[in-house]
Formats: C-alpha cells, structure tokens, sequence
C-alpha cells in the first residue's frame, strides 16, 4: 500500500483535532513527521481507551454503590419484620391462641379480642420489597404466612360477628318468649357450634406457617 496514501487517510481522519493552519499546509512526509503523527495517533488510542476504562469503572462502582444501598433497604425490612411478627404472633398466641386450641367439639368461642388494624404496619407498608428478596424460599414463605394468619383474623372477625348476633337473638327470644325467636336464635347457635372446628384448623394451620417464616428471617439474619 502506498505509504503517502495511508497517511492522507490517517491525517483526513484526525484532521479535527489539528489546528487549520495546520492542515492547510503542505504536508512533508519525512520520518520526523511521520514519527510525531504516530506519536499523536497512538498517544490518542491510549488516551480513549483510559477514558472508556475511567467510564466503565465508574458505571460499576454506580452499580455496585446501588446494589449495597439496595441489599441494606431489604436487610432493614427483614429485620424490621421479623420484629413486628413476632410481636404480633406472641400477642396472639398468649391471647386468642390458647383460647382456641382449647376448644372441644360443638364449643363456641364467645370471647371477643379487639384487633390493631396496624399490626401489619411493617409488611403492608413494605410489599414492593418482598419481590426483590434474594431468597425465593423466603419469599414464598412471607407470602404465605402473612396470608394466612390474615385470613385466620378475619375469621375471627367473622366469628366475633356471628356471637354478637347470636347473643342479641338469645336475648331477645328471653325477653319475648316468642317461638320464633327461640327458633333465630338456635340457628344462630348452630353456625356458631360449625364456626369453632373451622377457627381451630385455620389456627393451626397459619401457626405452623408464621413459626416457620420466622425461623427463616431468622436463619436469614445470621447468615448476613
């Protein structure tokens, strides 16, 4: 290949990054110029190539900054959760547990308990996190013990609901006399007397599940 032809080329190429009075001179092809062209060129693809490396360094350690700042918010919300379920799960074992587990057959749970409507605070406030936790398992588990003991206490709500009704109709068919609300009443029993197997099974079942998720956030926390 023509030596004088590769350099035109080469010049045409950089020709934006020499001044013009530069290019417009006639251009002398000796080896000093030819070595200081070569110099500039080769001094050009190390200056580039740093540059990319310094920018490539920089978006990992951007990246690496996020996942860190990331891996602490999911920390921070595990550990906040396995607070406030523990909390919880003991308030209700210690309460409404035991009261259920002690019933016998055909027995009515007449007691009342009074729910906190924030005692999800943490879990509800938290959802978009659950997705991004490393631990499929995990996950799985939070999922599915949260939704249970949920739907345990609405449950009990229900039940709460169905003893008050049937207390009012007792003591309305007490007051009246009347067969007809003996007959309300009695029927308000039976579901009653059907709803206790139903809250212990459910209790039973969101129990196991909540004591093994918090057994996992707590492997989860000493492995960190």
């Amino acid at each position: 290949m023509d030596l004088t032809a590769t350099f035109n080329n080469v010049l045409e190429a950089v020709s934006q990054w020499l001044p013009e009075a530069f290019v417009e001179q006639p251009i002398d092809y000796s080896w000093p110029f030819i070595s200081a062209l070569l110099g500039m060129l080769i001094g050009a693809l190390f200056a580039a190539r740093y540059c990319r490396k310094l920018a490539l360094q920089s978006h990992q350690a951007v990246q690496k900054q996020v996942q860190v700042s990331e891996k602490k918010r999911i920390d921070g919300f595990l550990q906040a959760l396995q607070v406030e379920s523990k909390i919880v799960f003991d308030h209700y074992e210690n309460r409404i547990g035991l009261d259920i587990e002690q019933l016998k057959e055909e027995e009515l749970l007449l007691q009342s308990y009074p729910q906190n409507s924030d005692c999800f605070s943490v879990y509800n406030s938290n959802t978009a996190l659950i997705g991004q936790i490393p631990d499929a398992a995990l996950r799985l588990q939070i999922v599915r013990a949260n939704t249970l003991f949920k739907a345990m206490l609405t449950s009990l709500q229900i039940n709460t609901q169905q003893r008050d009704e049937y207390l009012r109709l007792l003591e309305k068919s007490e007051v009246s006399q009347a067969p007809i609300d003996a007959s309300k009443a009695s029927k308000q029993l039976k579901i009653l007397k059907r709803q206790g197997p139903l809250l212990k099974r459910e209790h039973l079942l969101s129990k196991v599940q909540m004591l093994k998720m918090l057994s996992m956030l707590q492997a989860y926390s000493q492995a960190k």
